[in-house]
């Protein structure tokens, strides 16, 4: 029997996509041996098919073995400099990308044309990121231009990669963009020396895109023409961050995005245009297309501009052919069209964002439409569109964002028809400028008024008291399952499928079989250390799958700006490995380097439990802290030597360190809260490992006189300040393993000392600044360690 589909695109393409995902799960080695089974089997299927006429089978093996060599061909490339990172360099290029201008700093992507290294050259062509820092409070700077040759002294360094589990990955982002190493440089450390020559479109791609920058700057100007450049030209980089997470806040990130929206506008003009003109159909889809390109390469073709441009292209070319469009099986092409050149942005958020919303609405805006037609017509429109793109996106917002906007649908609704206008209005303030100057003063201050109107109106809707939920990132088993069942349960669901409800309760039986066996089958004691920087925070999940959290972290020396260390790494390691709430959270001392991050996760996850020591100093991160205690009615445990704090069935805290007030030699705590810190033990059946906070040496003295068990793994005191982890505490502690909490300081942590005294009682050390996050899983009677970064 044959094998037929109407919409061979999506059966190709998803077997495609299938490909690249497991070919991002496979060493080269099985890649290669999965690509000789993938030809063997689709070499039967073939020979099959000529008995059973169903060629298709072999089509889709062959389409998945291209998406698995498509993505290994990219995965892992070597960086030409891999030899020199992390030394002083002398680079020469040519920036080769539009600079990106912000506050704290400038950001050149500069293609090298040589390198010296210790006093070798070598001619490279490789592209490195170089961030000009300011000196001090200069306000005045020496900006350089897109085709300048510049030459940089500085550090090369490779970007960090993931430095924690399902954590943001800098070098995988950098690396899709063809960039592998970074400079951070002060502005004396770059110079201008030349301007290179640059081919003749790109030169014009260039000064069009800066013409019409200076076109906003002048007419529009401030927080409205940053708004403007973000929408039209693509730099989002130049809206306060603050503005940006009202967007978030409220659903509206996509308005921020360069999608089918703006190029919807431009393909208007231009059919209209070639109206005018009197192009023939043919003539016509030239000139648009050609156009939607050149606009499309202007504002850096990611993959969300891309997309719509494809998609654009197939609807007009169908349109010059006489044939009606599928936009389903269009949508699928356009998927393939960018994976083909570019797999890797398979994982790129904004591919993902864009695909799904216009899915949605090819899928669900017809049938709003016609379930909303007691309202105006045009309200009915936009709601059916909002409504059928956020049916796409909310589950892809969830996972990599953990936030679910409740005010989405309504904000869409009165703010998405006022971007729309501001588009229309940017697009012809930008090119009536550019081809008359005076439209740019009757054109100027309409466009402010739109952008004004669109930011404080989505400031309102994000003022809403629980304008948005923060929420766990979904599993792929819930996405794959959720997005075949809007599918299925589509008008343009797949001929085979006769009953849409019998196959959404078969992967709903799925899902909850998924939930129930998964505690059975995860059922170790995982304890990890996370990468805070300069700070310690412990995240542990017991095998009954209650969860504790020792320290929050704190502000570092390597990060600027409007970093927080609880919203931007603790907060979304946990939402993001699925922990909804906290059983428990510890506070070993009340430093900021380990409580400034727990403002935010009480802030934003539930929290049924706090243990603390009463600190000598209130700071004013613990005032609000017990502020969120009292706030939220979470429980109160003052921890003193001698309690044993029983989470779940097995696992117990035994609090070794201070004695309760009172009862506490006072001497110990003369030299400050780093001697207040708790010292606690943790056991799980033959486990044990040991946290010690800051505590230093005369705690660890007056501890060693009565310590008599030996420990598996000991969190280092103190970051591994040679105030701490002495001979006397190391010996009567035996431990196997040592984790010190530490990150870029000026302090000298760990100290070569504590280093030293560590290797000779044969403890492995790790550390978070060379590993990452150390993660330790307790399986089988015996501890698994695996680090983040490999590099032991």
């Amino acid at each position: 029997m044959t094998v037929w589909v109407k919409r061979p695109a999506i059966w190709l393409t998803s077997a495609y996509i299938i490909g690249i995902v497991v070919g991002t799960r496979l060493s080269k080695e099985l890649a290669l041996f999965a690509g000789v089974a993938a030809v063997l089997v689709a070499g039967m299927a073939w020979m099959l098919e000529r008995k059973s006429n169903a060629g298709l089978i072999p089509v889709l093996i062959l389409f998945g073995l291209f998406g698995i060599l498509a993505v290994q061909v990219r995965l892992n490339p070597t960086n030409p400099l891999g030899d020199i990172t992390d030394k002083l360099v002398q680079i020469q290029g040519q920036i080769v990308e539009s600079p990106r201008y912000t506050q704290q700093r400038d950001i050149y992507v500069v293609e090298t044309l040589w390198v010296v290294a210790e006093g070798d050259k070598r001619n490279v062509k490789t592209k490195v990121q170089v961030s000009v820092y300011p000196e001090g409070q200069q306000k005045e700077r020496q900006r350089y231009s897109y085709g300048d040759i510049v030459e940089v002294r500085g550090r090369l360094e490779e970007p960090p990669g993931q430095r924690n589990p399902k954590g943001f990955d800098y070098r995988a982002y950098l690396q899709r963009r063809g960039i592998y190493n970074v400079m951070s440089v002060q502005p004396y450390s770059i110079k201008k020396t030349g301007v290179g020559s640059l081919p003749y479109v790109m030169s014009l791609i260039y000064a069009l895109k800066s013409r019409a920058e200076a076109v906003f700057d002048l007419y529009v100007g401030g927080e409205e023409g940053a708004l403007v450049k973000t929408m039209l030209l693509g730099q989002k980089w130049l809206l306060p961050s603050e503005v940006q997470r009202d967007f978030q806040t409220t659903g509206l990130s996509h308005v921020l995005a360069i999608s089918g929206l703006h190029v919807g506008f431009i393909a208007a003009a231009l059919s209209s245009i070639a109206g005018l003109l009197c192009l023939t159909k043919k003539q016509a889809f030239v000139f648009q297309v050609c156009l939607l390109c050149l606009y499309c390469a202007m504002v850096g073709a990611a993959p969300s501009v891309v997309r719509a441009v494809v998609m654009a292209a197939l609807l007009l070319g169908g349109k010059a052919v006489g044939r009606q469009p599928d936009m389903l099986n269009n949508l699928f092409v356009a998927a393939f069209s960018i994976l083909l050149v570019r797999p890797l942005d398979l994982f790129d958020v904004g591919f993902q964002l864009s695909f799904a919303a216009v899915a949605g609405i090819i899928l669900f805006a017809e049938c709003f439409e016609s379930w909303l037609k007691f309202l105006p017509r045009w309200m009915a429109a936009g709601l059916s569109v909002t409504l059928s793109a956020q049916l796409g996106v909310w589950p892809i917002i969830a996972y990599h964002f953990n936030a679910f906007s409740v005010v989405a649908m309504i904000a869409n609704l009165f703010l998405v028809p006022l971007s729309g206008l501001l588009v229309l209005m940017g697009f012809a303030l930008m090119v009536g400028a550019l081809l008359i100057p005076p439209m740019g003063v009757l054109l100027g201050p309409p466009v402010k008024l739109l952008c004004f109107l669109l930011v404080r109106g989505n400031e309102v809707f994000a003022a809403i008291p629980w304008a948005f939920i923060r929420v766990v990132s979904p599993s792929c088993l819930f996405l794959a399952c959720y997005y075949l069942a809007i599918w299925f349960l589509s008008p343009e669901k797949p001929g085979w499928v006769r009953r849409p409800f019998l196959w959404c309760g078969v992967m709903a039986a799925v899902l909850l079989l998924a939930r129930i066996l998964a505690p059975l089958l995860d059922n170790d004691l995982e304890v990890v250390f996370l990468d805070v920087g300069q700070g310690d925070c412990i995240y542990i999940k017991t095998p009954d799958e209650k969860y504790i959290l020792i320290d929050g972290g704190g502000r570092s020396a390597s990060h600027t700006g409007t970093f927080d260390v609880g919203e931007d790494i603790v907060v979304p390691f946990l939402l993001k490995n699925g922990v909804g709430h906290l059983d428990l959270v510890v506070m070993s001392h009340a430093h900021d380097d380990h409580i400034g991050g727990l403002v935010a996760v009480f802030e934003n996850i539930p929290v049924r439990a706090f243990m603390e020591y009463p600190p000598g100093e209130k700071s004013d991160k613990y005032i609000r802290l017990k502020e969120l205690v009292l706030e939220k009615g979470i429980k109160n445990v003052y921890a003193y030597a001698g309690l044993s704090y029983r989470v779940g069935n097995d696992v117990w805290l035994d609090v070794v360190y201070p004695q309760a007030e009172g009862v506490q030699p006072e001497a110990l705590f003369d030299r400050g809260d780093n001697n207040r810190s708790l010292v606690i033990l943790l056991r799980y059946r033959d486990a044990t490992m040991l946290f010690t906070g800051d505590i230093e040496a005369d705690v660890e003295e007056h501890l060693s006189k009565n310590w008599n068990l030996p420990i598996d793994i000991l969190k280092v005191a103190h970051h591994g300040s040679n105030t701490s982890s002495s001979d006397e505490w190391l010996e009567v502690l035996r431990p196997q393993l040592a984790v010190i909490q530490v990150g870029e300081n000026t302090f000298g942590h760990p100290s070569p000392e504590v280093l030293q005294r560590l290797e000779n009682r044969g403890a492995k050390v790790l550390r978070n600044d060379h590993h990452g996050a150390v993660i330790a899983r307790y399986t089988g009677r015996k501890w698994r360690i695996r680090c983040m970064i490999d590099e032991w």
